[in-house]
C-alpha cells in the first residue's frame, strides 16, 4: 500500500514523471510520438512525386530502425534488448507513427521523442525533402500494455472452461462403467430381476431396504419357477467381486422363507466362501462327491436356516473346470433338483476362469450379477454375447449396489406408515 501511494503522490507533482518504485519487469509500456511528413504541397500528386515519397517514408522507417541510431538510444538512455522499436504508416495519411515498447514507461517515451528529433533532423539534409514536424509527442504512458490480466484472466477462464469440458467428454467416452440400472438393461438386453440396494454398514431391528429387496427378488423367481418349472439356477458375473456370493445365500434365505426348500450348491472350487458365510465346516463336499468319494447325501449339510441345504466346495482342486463338465456334476444336479424346490448354484466369475461357462448348458436358467459403478459394459456384453453362444438360457440380471428409487421411497413411506399405527 506505501509503495502505491508513492506513486499516486509523484504523479500529482507531474503527471507523467512516474516514480521508479512501481516498474515490474513483468509489465510492458508502449508510447507513440505521431509525425507528418509533408511529402507534397501540390493540390495534384504526380505518379513519380507519389513514387517519391514512398521511397521517402521507407528511407525514414529504416533510419530509425537502423543499427546506428539503436546504438545512440542504448548510449544515451541504456535501453536494453526488451525495448522494441516500431514504424507504422496509418493508411491514407501523411503520418508516421514512432511506437516504442519497454519496461520503463519514462524511458520509452524519452526514446521516442529522441527519435522524432533525429528524424527531423535528418529529413532536412536529406534533398527534396519537404517538412517533417511532431504532431504529438511521445508520452509516459499511466498503464502497462502488456501483460493485459483482465483480458488474460478472462482468457484463462475461457480456456479452462473449454478445456475442463473437453477433458470431461473424453473422460466419459473412454469411461464404459455401468453407473445406472437403465444402462445395465440397455446393454445386457435382459430383463431386470431385481434391484439390491448396497448393504447397510450394520443390521437393523424393523424395516430394511436391503431385507426388502431379496424378498422381492425371491418373488419374481418363485414366480418364474411356478410358471416355467425354474429349478435350477446359476448365479455368475462377468467380473470379480461383484456381490453373487452374497447375493446367492441372502436369495436362499428368502426363498425358504416364501416356503421353498432350496440347496445351495458351491460351485466355487478356487476360492469358495459358501461355507464361511453359512458357518459352516469345509472338509469335504462337491470336490469329493465329482471325484466319486463321496456320495451326494454325505456331501448335503443342513443350515441352521430352516428349508435351506447347502453342499461347500469341498477340498480345492488343480483342474475344476474338467470336474464341474463331468457327467457326475450333470448326475449331482439332477438328483438336486429332485430333492429340492430350487437350486442355487454360485459359481466362479464368467471372463475370469470357464468353469461357469462349463455349467451354464446344464442349468433350467442362467443369472447375471452386475455391480453398479463397477463394471464394466464391455465386459458385461461379452458375457451375454458368450451365454448367447452357449445356448444358455439367460433369465435375466440383478444389479447389486444399486441406485436409489422412487421405490426405495415408497418402502419407506409404508414402514413409517405401519410403525406410527
Amino acid at each position: 500500500m506505501e509503495k502505491k501511494a508513492r506513486y499516486h503522490r509523484c504523479l500529482l507533482r507531474h503527471p507523467y514523471a512516474h516514480c521508479r518504485d512501481h516498474i515490474s519487469n513483468d509489465n510492458i509500456y508502449t508510447t507513440t510520438v505521431v509525425l507528418r511528413v509533408a511529402t507534397s504541397t501540390s493540390e495534384y500528386v504526380e505518379y513519380g512525386s507519389y513514387l517519391y515519397s514512398t521511397r521517402l517514408l521507407n528511407t525514414f522507417a529504416e533510419m530509425i530502425r537502423s543499427g546506428p541510431v539503436r546504438e545512440q538510444m542504448v548510449q544515451r538512455y541504456g535501453i536494453g534488448k526488451e525495448t522494441i522499436i516500431a514504424i507504422d504508416f496509418p493508411a491514407n495519411t501523411e503520418l508516421m507513427h514512432i511506437i516504442v515498447d519497454g519496461p520503463d514507461p519514462i524511458k520509452i517515451s524519452e526514446v521516442a521523442n529522441a527519435l522524432a528529433d533525429i528524424l527531423i533532423d535528418q529529413s532536412r539534409v536529406i534533398r527534396r525533402a519537404n517538412t517533417v514536424f511532431v504532431v504529438e509527442p511521445a508520452k509516459p504512458p499511466i498503464k502497462p500494455a502488456k501483460p493485459n490480466k483482465t483480458l488474460n484472466i478472462a482468457m484463462g477462464f475461457i480456456a479452462g472452461l473449454v478445456g475442463g469440458i473437453g477433458l470431461a467428454f473424453i473422460f466419459e467416452s473412454l469411461d464404459d462403467t455401468l453407473y445406472s440400472s437403465q444402462q445395465v438393461e440397455e446393454i445386457t438386453g435382459l430383463s431386470l430381476l431385481g434391484k439390491i440396494p448396497p448393504a447397510p454398514k450394520r443390521e437393523t431391528k424393523g424395516f430394511s431396504l436391503y431385507r426388502e429387496s431379496f424378498r422381492r427378488l425371491a418373488t419374481t423367481l418363485s414366480g418364474l419357477h411356478t410358471r416355467t418349472s425354474l429349478r435350477t439356477i446359476l448365479i455368475t458375473s462377468g467380473q470379480p467381486q461383484e456381490g453373487k456370493s452374497s447375493i446367492v445365500s441372502n436369495l436362499a434365505f428368502s426363498l425358504a422363507r416364501l416356503g421353498f426348500k432350496v440347496t445351495v450348491l458351491d460351485c466355487d472350487l478356487r476360492m469358495p466362501v459358501m461355507h464361511t458365510l453359512f458357518g459352516m465346516d469345509n472338509d469335504y463336499g462337491l470336490s469329493n462327491v465329482l471325484n466319486k468319494e463321496i456320495p451326494p447325501e454325505k456331501a448335503i449339510q443342513n443350515s441352521l436356516l430352516p428349508g435351506i441345504r447347502v453342499i461347500t466346495s469341498g477340498p480345492l482342486e488343480s483342474y475344476p473346470a474338467e470336474l464341474l463338465g463331468s457327467p457326475q456334476m450333470l448326475a449331482l444336479i439332477e438328483v438336486l433338483r429332485e430333492q429340492s424346490d430350487i437350486v442355487l448354484l454360485d459359481t466362479p466369475s464368467f471372463l475370469a476362469v470357464t468353469d461357469a461357462a462349463v455349467l451354464s448348458p446344464k442349468v433350467d436358467g442362467v443369472v447375471l450379477i452386475v455391480n453398479r459403478a463397477h463394471s464394466q459394459a464391455e465386459s458385461v456384453k461379452t458375457v451375454c454375447e458368450q451365454l448367447a453362444n452357449l445356448k444358455a438360457r439367460t433369465i435375466g440380471v440383478i444389479v447389486n449396489r444399486a441406485e436409489q428409487d422412487n421405490n426405495f421411497n415408497y418402502y419407506k413411506y409404508y414402514y413409517r406408515a405401519k410403525k406410527n399405527e
